[in-house]
């Protein structure tokens, strides 16, 4: 068990390293911002781990509480736990976009989770105007991507071309693939972990599988703001919020139902909206600084403490 959860850091870390060499370049060429790019590219290809576990837990056995408890819970952790350590590493720089545009985005897709939880079961109809949300999201981010594409320059020594792009994309997919099987890894011994103490569905997915899933956003997050792309890590943790609410749940409701336990709606969806209305108030600071970092690291960790 405890081989499967260091395997699982090993290939996080290093499929973190590969995605974000090759999205921010990608971005580049696209004529994406970083944000833009964090929004998208990446936050997509770290929301992967939750959307293989969720998936799973519904065809394995209809675990609806740890599909749903699982994106709940990677929201919560996203927010608390991926974007306070990011703080602490480093302070990251808030702007005009993501207060004003992307954070309210997030909070109306949170918004909108809640509601579909309220009409459980969710059934194959709500999974599809989900997806349908999620296109018209995809939709605007190009359209905002393109149009501030002129304020996107080449760093030194990049390099256009048909092997820079193949190599690019070769990043990509190889990173895809490691943080996806480095994310399984450490889920599989993290739940073996946690049956063995008999932890009930909604509580596994809150924290083991949300944890484990969202590890790939944390490595991603602090690499990139390691290499200075700030917007890129918040947009990370944002655009997999987004995600997480539209594409795993539209996702998982489409192949099934999802019938899941209610206190799932009551407490921790609250405790998600109340976090990411914090969000939106920390963020009209000039920067998340390590006391704010270190805030919401106190507040995930109380809201762990709840669980038990």
């Amino acid at each position: 068990m405890i081989l499967y959860l260091i395997i699982g850091v090993v290939f996080l870390y290093l499929g973190a390293e590969a995605l974000v060499k090759g999205a921010h370049r990608t971005s580049i060429r696209l004529g994406m911002t970083p944000l833009v790019a964090g929004l998208t590219v990446v936050s997509l290809a770290t929301s992967t781990p939750e959307a293989v576990s969720s998936l799973v837990a519904q065809l394995q056995g209809h675990y609806g509480s740890i599909a749903i408890g699982n994106v709940v819970g990677s929201n919560i952790c996203n927010i608390g736990l991926v974007l306070g350590i990011t703080a602490l590493v480093r302070p990251l720089t808030i702007t005009h976009f993501i207060r004003w545009r992307e954070i309210p985005i997030a909070l109306v897709a949170t918004a909108v989770l809640l509601l579909v939880m309220w009409l459980q079961p969710i059934g194959r109809w709500t999974g599809l105007i989900l997806a349908i949300l999620l296109i018209g999201y995809l939709i605007f981010q190009s359209i905002v991507g393109k149009k501030e594409h002129v304020d996107v320059e080449d760093p030194p020594h990049f390099k256009r071309g048909l092997w820079p792009i193949c190599f690019d994309t070769v990043l990509i997919l190889g990173g895809l693939a490691a943080l996806v099987f480095g994310g399984y890894s450490f889920i599989e011994g993290a739940v073996r972990v946690a049956t063995r103490f008999g932890v009930s569905q909604r509580v596994v997915g809150l924290t083991i599988v949300a944890i484990g899933s969202s590890l790939p956003e944390l490595a991603s997050s602090i690499i990139a703001t390691l290499r200075g792309h700030d917007e890129m890590a918040i947009g990370n943790v944002v655009g997999s919020n987004v995600f997480n609410a539209l594409f795993i749940v539209g996702l998982v409701s489409l192949v099934s139902p999802i019938s899941f336990s209610p206190k799932l709606l009551h407490f921790d969806g609250l405790i998600m909206l109340g976090m990411s209305l914090l969000l939106w108030a920390v963020s009209f600071r000039p920067r998340i600084t390590r006391v704010m970092g270190g805030g919401l690291l106190v507040l995930y960790t109380a809201y762990l403490v709840s669980l038990i």
